[in-house]
């Protein structure tokens, strides 16, 4: 006699990669049984669910085994072992409600206890029926659930194979552009945050779904579980293409990052910062809309004064990436509000990487002065930096233990 019990866990904070979920609700079910067990109740089970002439006895024991699908994966192997996904697949093809939803449950499940099961499920065709089911899906909590599983076969780290996933993308954007439901929400943009992050070709492909003013939207939502994936998603275009980038500024993203650029959570400043590095690391008309509006850059001056180290670093990463593609009249404007002082006070900074890009901007401002902003035949820019012994601080790095520090700071002076 094997007895199987159950308890509820509560999920906290934000769910990156939901793992698993129980029937019906926003927690976390879990399974608590022997795994000395589980082969014994996986082979039982399997062979009850086939029994087609016993349908209430096959449906319970279906139940059972989206209960036990939930438990570790040591647990959920033996039901692997024996044939479980192509089970569970085929039952999402299948014309009773009740039965498909139990088999969205196992599939999402089971796509979130890792890659390894995630990717099973891709290769034996398990997105295409489970895209039929929310594309067709009239029952709000049908959308709801199959979204969740959906979202766990997009999701996770090492990312899944772009080609296996690819058609989940149009699914994906219709649901964030329709719904209001916030857990819908939450794994249909954490889904998109992965489906985005690669070549321009994965961020067209989101763009294609029309997505983009629906996520620029959500940035107003208060809740952290989907302002966060959104503002990862567009950072991820943000890296794209000059045309892919201009299309979240046209969304009018701008003012909804800066709006947040002082928000409570340090995790949002640093989404922020990120995607503005991505700005101001493109086209000089694209960084002139950052630059030219003097209020969001005094944001980011004091972001890097008064924020904590790691927000320092990423606010500084964002205006050191305004020296890379800045017209000569641009890179003045940077210099005539602060800069160099900004950068001569982070040389000192402990973080390799921090003062190395404020190098290599130094070098593009010193670059600039001997081609463009000469007095009396001497570099301006260089002159400022003298004058405020920044050029000593960069002899001094000359010294520095990093490899890469000590190569940067020969080239300058």
């Amino acid at each position: 006699y094997i007895s199987i019990f159950f308890f509820f866990q509560a999920e906290d904070g934000i769910r990156d990669f939901c793992l698993s979920r129980g029937l019906g609700d926003v927690y976390k079910r879990q399974i608590q049984i022997n795994d000395s067990d589980s082969k014994i109740i996986a082979v039982r089970l399997l062979e009850i669910v086939k029994r087609e002439n016993l349908p209430d006895l096959q449906f319970k024991a279906i139940q059972a085994l989206t209960h036990f699908t939930s438990g570790t994966t040591q647990q959920i192997q033996p039901l692997i072992d024996k044939g479980g996904i192509t089970f569970f697949i085929n039952l999402l093809n299948s014309q009773c409600p009740e039965l498909f939803e139990q088999a969205i449950w196992v599939i999402g499940n089971l796509g979130g206890d890792g890659a390894q099961y995630r990717d099973m499920i891709l290769k034996y065709g398990g997105l295409d029926p489970l895209l039929k089911i929310v594309d067709s899906a009239q029952k709000q909590t049908t959308i709801k659930h199959g979204t969740w599983a959906l979202s766990n076969l997009c999701r996770g780290r090492p990312l899944p194979d772009f080609r296996l996933v690819v058609k989940a993308i149009p699914t994906l954007g219709r649901v964030l552009i329709n719904s209001e439901d916030p857990e819908v929400l939450t794994d249909a943009s954490w889904a998109l945050s992965y489906l985005s992050d690669g070549d321009e070709a994965r961020i067209q492909s989101v763009i294609d779904t029309g997505v983009v003013s629906a996520l620029v939207r959500h940035l107003d939502n208060p809740l952290l579980s989907i302002l966060i994936p959104c503002l990862r998603t567009l950072g991820n275009i943000l890296t794209g293409s000059e045309s892919q980038t201009n299309t979240v500024l046209e969304a009018g993203a701008l003012p909804k990052f800066f709006q947040h650029i002082n928000h409570e959570r340090r995790a949002v400043r640093r989404e922020v910062c990120w995607s503005l590095s991505n700005v101001t690391a493109g086209t000089p008309e694209q960084l002139q809309q950052i630059i030219g509006n003097q209020e969001y850059f005094q944001k980011l001056i004091t972001l890097c004064k008064t924020d904590c180290t790691e927000i320092k670093r990423e606010a500084i990463w964002v205006i050191c990436n305004s020296t890379n593609q800045g017209k000569p009249e641009q890179i003045l404007i940077l210099c005539q509000n602060g800069i160099l002082e900004l950068f001569n006070e982070f040389l000192d900074a402990d973080d390799v990487k921090t003062v190395a890009v404020i190098l290599e901007a130094l070098f593009n401002i010193i670059s600039c002065g001997n081609d463009h902003y000469q007095e009396n035949g001497e570099n301006a820019f260089l002159a400022h930096l003298e004058k405020i012994n920044c050029t000593q601080k960069i002899e001094k790095l000359q010294h520095h233990k990093s490899e890469e520090v000590y190569n940067l700071s020969l080239i300058h002076i």
